[in-house]
């Protein structure tokens, strides 16, 4: 003969299941509706990443990626090709900060030996070239203060001796701010 075996939760517990479920399920998803809201904000002309305390917002383009298409060498800047950001220190204490290039081509071409690419900070003159394989930092160890805020313009370009293999390809990398507080 088979015995049933019958388990019983308090009833104080199974009266108020429902709820506690509910309230998790709710918590669960206003904490990444509001993660997700704080880490990116779209507007019309901007693309706005907050990084810590600073807010980096990418300036008529929706992404903060520099991208080379069917380019050919010319050994000349190219200035369509430019990538506009802002930075600027929404918080309440000095913010270090580094900026730096990182490829992200699929291909396997080493296209960081070919490009090369300037850079002006807060509408300045632009940078001496330089090539991306041997520095891809665009701003090092550089600091921000309260409420300040920092411009910088990027332009790339194939570098004159590009072998005729990475004409007409697509270069893509995306820019990578990295900050720290104090």
């Amino acid at each position: 003969m088979k015995k049933k075996i019958k388990f019983e939760f308090n009833k104080p517990f199974l009266k108020f299941l429902p709820l506690f479920t509910i309230m998790l399920v709710l918590i669960t998803l206003l904490s990444a509706s509001y993660a997700i809201l704080i880490t990116n904000k779209y507007s019309k002309n901007s693309y706005v990443i907050n990084v810590g305390t600073l807010e980096v917002t990418f300036v008529e383009r929706d992404t903060n990626t520099l991208v080379i298409e069917n380019a050919y060498p010319t050994g000349k800047d190219n200035t369509d090709k430019e990538l506009v950001f802002r930075i600027k220190n929404t918080g309440n204490v000095d913010a270090n900060y580094d900026i730096y290039i990182d490829t992200i081509s699929d291909d396997d071409l080493d296209f960081p030996s070919y490009i090369n690419y300037q850079v002006s900070k807060n509408n300045g003159l632009y940078s001496k070239t330089k090539l991306l394989k041997q520095d891809n930092y665009i701003d090092k160890l550089e600091t921000l203060k309260v409420s300040d805020t920092v411009l910088y313009k990027v332009k790339a370009w194939l570098a004159e001796d590009t072998p005729s293999s990475y004409m007409n390809k697509t270069y893509k990398a995306r820019v990578v701010v990295n900050s720290n507080q104090g």
